[in-house]
Formats: structure tokens, sequence, C-alpha cells
């Protein structure tokens, strides 16, 4: 006869059955600790997204008080020359990016379909304020461009004079400039489409 286990008691039986559920119970404690993690991480959020917003109606300020943004003008990559001027009376959009950045490469596409599309006027600057080689076949602005098929006059801005006198802060920067000149609005990062247009339309 073979030998057999000793039947179970009930007590056992209801632990077994129970845990699971006791080991997959998370203590109260770590969800208020979660809790007031999410909420550290949406104020931070938050207070950036305010603090980046002042920091562009300041300058948004302080461009207006000069009587308009400063004068930007000068020879392009392809040998040509491209003034803010030449847009004069109407809005254009005027892009700070380099050809080291990525998050130019992931934006510069975007605003270039709606460039060759007949949506926005554009003004591109290509600035080397900072150095960097960028990754293979981004190596110079012309390769940038070329790479992103950019028709878009790109006024070069080797020394970051322009940059500077525009206080530009991250790249790419969007300045939205209205048809009195003025800058209405700044965007600064990987803009979706909609929204360039959505602040394109609000220049008038």
């Amino acid at each position: 006869m073979e030998p057999q286990e000793p039947p179970e008691s009930t007590e056992s039986r209801f632990a077994a059955a129970n845990e699971p559920e006791r080991r997959s119970r998370t203590p109260a404690w770590q969800w208020v600790l979660l809790g007031c993690l999410v909420a550290v991480l949406a104020g931070v959020f938050v207070a950036g997204t305010v603090l980046v917003r002042q920091r562009e109606d300041g300058r948004i300020a302080d461009f207006a008080e000069s009587g308009g943004p400063p004068v930007l003008a000068g020879p392009t990559l392809d040998g040509g020359q491209a003034s803010l001027s030449d847009s004069e009376g109407e809005p254009v959009l005027v892009v700070f990016w380099a050809h080291w950045c990525p998050h130019c490469r992931a934006e510069m596409p975007v605003l270039q379909r709606l460039y060759e599309e007949g949506k926005i006027d554009m003004l591109t600057v290509t600035t080397a304020i900072e150095p960097g080689t960028g990754p293979a076949g981004y190596r110079t602005p012309e390769e940038f461009v070329e790479s992103v098929g950019l028709t878009a006059p790109a006024l070069a801005d080797p020394t970051g004079e322009h940059a500077e006198s525009w206080r530009v802060e991250a790249f790419p920067t969007l300045y939205f400039v209205d048809s009195e000149g003025q800058v209405a609005e700044i965007m600064s990062g990987e803009v979706p489409a909609e929204d360039v247009l959505a602040a394109f339309a609000r220049l008038g």
C-alpha cells in the first residue's frame, strides 16, 4: 500500500487560496508615495512650462520695446543674399537651427513641407553658436540642407552673432513675425505642424 500524505487542514487550504492575493496586494504607503511622486513631477513640468513661457514673453516684450527684432540679413549657404526685410508687410517664420541638432533634423522636414505647400513663408538661420560635428551625413550645414531637402533661404551665422542678438536659447527656435515686423510668438523644440499652422494663422 502506497503511503498517503496527511489531509490538508482547512486553515492550510484557506491560506494557500489567499496567498496570491496577499502577494499581489500593494501596501497603502506605496500608493501614497507613488501619488506624491506623480504630483511632484507634474509640478516640475508645469513650473518649467511657466518659466519657458515667461522667458519667451520677456523676449517678445523686449523686441517690441526696441521697435522690433534685430536686423537679420546676410549671405546664404548657397551664395546668395537674404533678409528679413524681404518679407516686409507679410508674416514670416524665422527658424534658428544647427546642423548638429537632433531636434532640428526632426523639425526641419516638417517646416520644409509646409513651406513647399505655400502654407508658410520662412527664413531660416543656421548657426554654429555651439560646437559639434553632428552624425554622419550632417557634418556641415550644407550637408544638412541637402539631406533634409531644405529650399527655404538659409542665412549663414557661423559666429552665432544673429543667434545671440535674437536671444536664441535652444535649437530649433521658431519666431513668428507678423506683418508689422514684430515677433508675436516664440516656440522651441519639435513643434507639430498643426501648432505651426495655428500660430502662423494668428499672425493675420
